[in-house]
């Protein structure tokens, strides 16, 4: 059974490089929320696997929706899309609920390993601020 993957506020090229990357692997894009109050339906509803937020686009204002989602769900699991040039700092980006960070734009395999990094530990043993994912 595939797992689910729900995204939040992907650009458009983001969204075609995760839809490249997820296809044949063992996750599924379920649904796209397009805005904060959109996300947290979605993620009520459908309960996904993963979360992947896209903050190469504004990226202050979006960490900033990162961190009421998480507060609203703490239990959720997220990845996080970032380019070098927006200057967010990686211990911020994990405060605000993410598990995982990836540098768009990034390698299939990359992708895929920090889902399944994510996905594979139990919720308790996610820590809340460590160091970046490789990148």
């Amino acid at each position: 059974m595939k797992q689910n993957v729900l995204l939040m506020n992907v650009s458009p090229t983001v969204r075609f490089a995760i839809r490249n990357a997820l296809n044949e692997s063992e996750f599924d894009l379920c649904r796209e929320a397009l805005t904060e109050t959109q996300s947290f339906h979605l993620y009520e509803s459908i309960k996904p696997t993963a979360v992947v937020v896209d903050l190469t686009l504004s990226p202050h204002q979006r960490l900033k929706s990162l961190r009421h989602f998480h507060k609203q769900h703490p239990e959720s699991r997220i990845a996080v899309i970032y380019n070098h040039i927006s200057r967010l700092n990686g211990a911020d980006v994990r405060r605000a609920g993410a598990k995982e960070m990836v540098a768009f734009p990034f390698s299939k395999p990359h992708f895929l390993a920090a889902l399944r990094r994510m996905t594979s530990r139990s919720k308790v043993d996610i820590p809340a601020v460590d160091g970046d994912s490789g990148e």
